[in-house]
């Protein structure tokens, strides 16, 4: 070898081995990410399999895999009292079933998502295994939506069934026929269903007995479902670059008529709510000041309840007050040495459910006891009322066009001096007396209006004068001024909706970007007008309200009640200042399903 030769091949040498230390440290690189998922490659028996006798199914895979959450992601169905034993090792899943097997019966197992590789854990998707105890699998399939009755958002995880027994009793007694379960869309499918006519229901099935119990969310459908095949007969097209062979490709495209087969019905929609079933009880009493008891209901009383004290010395003398739900009631003690006494036994009738939510009067003894602070400025604190009368109001620095200046007291009035209350509107730097009207908005004289002609861009004073207000204990308040500010026209938008199809009891609501309601208006034929909105991004919705009593109403299955009809607007209304935004509305021409904007559903965000 020469020199040449020798020196080109040492530095050769060199380059390799530098080349081969400069990348010691990346190692071995691997291949791409393994988005596979399992696959089936043996089952023990058949998938499919007729005459079905013994109680164990074994799924062989082509790699290691693990269940994901089974209990919830496998669906057996008929649903069975005692669920099989699912378990996943290395490469196997092995099935034994509990309960007797029904005969001339198909059984589904659909895994949904819950069969999973080991390493990346990739999904399976809605892998099923059926099989007959009789000669033959049923074959029938059905697919529908699940949403919820108010809001439109798709329920997920909710069992959807069918019962063949027609009576309304079944839902309640038996457990349903065959089962799906809706996945995150609310999308669900029910497979291998007998020919026949069916009660189509979905179910929050919390205690897992595949029947309706009280308290538990559910859906049913008015009409009676058989599913069935269509066969249809479609045009479809022989491309010539698909054929085989050179010689082909000179012959033109080909169409052809091919029947395809669908499953129907396909497009089923339950609307899934909550019934109004709270019972009704007296849930506590408190006393967290000598002066005053609480009632709290378990939920609004129908009227306010009846009280007696059960004292034997005098006559007590006391007010009620509630909250707006009617499910708190106040009573305000009168007597100072009533309010003194610790321990006080009353007597309260009001009204109670029973189990079939049905009420009656109620009457219970019971004692109510003021329990003393051991320290001494909180004991001081606990006992004194305060020299005035605690007055607030909704005013936080400015009132917004269209609003109602509203006032509220601690305790309940019995005197009222109008002649002591001031409202005044400032002109240049002076405040001049601008007339109003001074109404309660609640009957137990604690809640007030305050209505005048509120304009725009102008500054306001309300005074109460000392002893405007005197309350049940001769307290009155102490000279209070309220200072607040309106803002200009322009600084606001104003929104025209108009309905494409006329309904009288139609109500509008105005929601937020967080799908809260923040205007309600009875529709009208023509324009209807939301005044006075900061800019902001809104969305609307809109309930048929069939009973008229202005709010949304949840369905009953015992009177066979479904809720109250609800449309959305299938986009938002980013609304600016100083702007007026006209919008049609017209809930016939989108489908239910996808009325309800992406932005406001829960999972489209999460995504």
């Amino acid at each position: 070898m020469t020199g040449n030769r020798l020196h080109i091949v040492l530095c050769t040498i060199v380059l390799v081995v530098i080349s081969a230390c400069a990348n010691r440290g990346t190692g071995p690189q691997g291949g791409p990410k393994d988005t596979t998922p399992p696959k089936v490659t043996k089952t023990k028996p058949d998938n499919g399999t007729l005459q079905f006798s013994g109680n164990k199914i074994d799924l062989a895979f082509n790699e290691y895999i693990l269940l994901n959450n089974p209990a919830d992601n496998i669906i057996i169905s008929p649903p069975q009292v005692h669920p099989p034993q699912i378990t996943a090792y290395g490469k196997k899943i092995h099935i034994l079933f509990q309960d007797s097997l029904l005969p001339n019966t198909t059984y589904t197992l659909d895994f949904g998502s819950a069969i999973q590789d080991n390493n990346e854990n990739n999904p399976l998707e809605n892998y099923a295994f059926s099989f007959s105890t009789g000669s033959s699998i049923d074959s029938l399939e059905i697919y529908g939506t699940v949403l919820n009755a108010q809001t439109l958002n798709p329920k997920r995880g909710i069992i959807v069934g069918i019962q063949s027994n027609l009576s309304d009793t079944a839902f309640s007694t038996l457990p349903f026929t065959r089962i799906g379960k809706t996945n995150e869309k609310g999308e669900f499918s029910i497979k291998n269903i007998h020919h026949g006519s069916y009660r189509l229901f979905a179910l929050n099935d919390l205690n897992h007995n595949y029947a309706y119990d009280q308290g538990e969310a559910l859906a049913y459908s008015d009409e009676i479902i058989t599913p069935y095949i269509n066969i249809r007969n479609e045009l479809d097209t022989v491309w010539r670059d698909t054929l085989i062979g050179d010689s082909l490709h000179h012959l033109p495209d080909s169409i052809y008529t091919a029947q395809y087969y669908y499953y129907e019905p396909s497009e089923l929609l339950l609307l899934c709510f909550d019934e109004d079933k709270t019972q009704s009880y007296l849930v506590k009493t408190t006393r967290e000041k000598p002066h005053y008891i609480n009632l709290i209901f378990s939920r609004s009383q129908p009227e306010l309840p009846a009280l007696t004290f059960l004292h034997p010395d005098t006559t007590i003398n006391y007010t009620l007050s509630h909250n707006a739900a009617l499910d708190t009631i106040t009573c305000w003690l009168k007597d100072s040495a009533i309010i003194a006494t610790d321990s006080l036994q009353i007597s309260l009738t009001y009204q109670k459910s029973d189990s079939a939510y049905n009420l009656y009067a109620q009457t219970d003894t019971l004692w109510t006891v003021f329990r003393k602070s051991k320290n001494k400025k909180k004991k001081l604190a606990d006992n004194a009322l305060t020299p005035y009368i605690g007055i607030t109001s909704n005013i936080r620095g400015s009132l917004n066009l269209g609003d109602t200046l509203v006032l509220h007291t601690e305790t309940p009035l019995v005197q009222l001096n109008r002649d002591l209350i001031h409202l005044q509107q400032k002109h240049d730097t002076v405040f001049k007396d601008l007339p109003f009207t001074l109404a309660a908005i609640t009957a137990d004289s604690m809640t007030y209006q305050v209505i005048f002609a509120l304009r725009q861009q102008s500054e306001y004073k309300l005074t109460l004068d000392s002893a405007a207000f005197r309350d049940i204990y001769g307290r009155s308040n102490n000279k209070t001024d309220i200072t607040f500010s309106s803002k200009a026209e322009e600084d606001y938008a104003t929104l025209y909706i108009t309905l494409a199809h006329s309904d009288d009891r139609a109500v509008l609501q105005l929601l937020n970007d967080k799908d809260a309601v923040v205007r309600t208006e009875r529709a009208t034929a023509g324009k209807n007008t939301f005044r006075y909105l900061p800019a902001a991004t809104y969305y609307l919705r809109l309930f048929i309200d069939e009973n008229g009593d202005g709010e949304w109403t949840t369905g009953d299955w015992l009177k066979h009640s479904q809720p109250e009809q609800v449309f959305y607007l299938n986009k938002k209304l980013v609304l600016k200042a100083n702007w007026e935004f006209e919008e049609m509305f017209d809930w016939t021409i989108v489908p239910l399903t996808e009325q309800k904007p992406k932005e406001l559903i829960p999972d489209e965000k999460s995504k």
